[in-house]
């Protein structure tokens, strides 16, 4: 940032958070390849009937909660 004036460097910081928030929020709003591969694998899973969920009756009763 050397050959900034001090006007546009302060700028510059003053609008920084809000840039970083924008672009963190960007990343975070669409979910990784690997973790919409990985969902989708699931999901096809438990429409095939591979994988069995118990209901919380029965894991409450199990653990005692």
């Amino acid at each position: 940032m050397s050959g900034m004036g001090g006007k546009k460097t302060k700028s510059f910081f003053k609008k920084f958070p809000g840039i970083y928030l924008r672009t963190g929020w960007t990343k975070l709003e669409t979910p990784s390849l690997h973790y919409r591969n990985m969902m989708d694998e699931m999901l096809t899973r438990v429409e095939e009937g591979d994988i069995h969920f118990s209901p919380m009756e029965e894991i409450q009763k199990k653990y005692g909660f």
